[in-house]
């Protein structure tokens, strides 16, 4: 038990750097082929309320998923959060939120990590075997 916690101590020690980075909420991307760039319209997501401005970014990718999140660094690169994370509004309480797999009870869920609300994951669950969480 306390090698158990140490463990995890260590691991959320060196995970701190995450909460440095950006949380993007991808609303619109379109790419320009001669500029070779998209276009991205996003939400930078930052505290705890949903309501946050829309602004625009310029990405050397056309692999950007309308919808989904990702983690920005200081370079500007996205990574993709999806499926470890995903938003939506809640089936409960009807507020957008984040939400990651989980299992309750043996049964998969998407379970809230604002309000902890749960209900049956709906998702693709090949894209969660891919990743290694089924």
């Amino acid at each position: 038990m306390e090698e158990a916690f140490r463990d995890l101590s260590l691991l959320v020690f060196r995970a701190r750097f995450l909460a440095d980075l950006p949380l993007i909420h991808v609303t619109s991307a379109s790419w320009d082929t001669f500029q070779g760039e998209a276009t991205i319209m996003l939400r930078r997501l930052m505290g705890d309320h949903p309501v946050v401005p829309t602004s625009t970014m310029q990405y050397a990718s056309n692999e950007i998923e309308r919808g989904s999140l990702y983690l920005a660094d200081r370079d500007h690169r996205l990574y993709l959060l999806r499926p470890f994370l995903t938003c939506e509004v809640c089936e409960t309480c009807h507020t957008w939120s984040t939400f990651h797999a989980d299992k309750e009870k043996g049964s998969l869920v998407q379970k809230s990590l604002e309000h902890g609300h749960h209900y049956p994951y709906r998702g693709n669950t090949q894209v969660l075997q891919q990743a290694g969480l089924l």
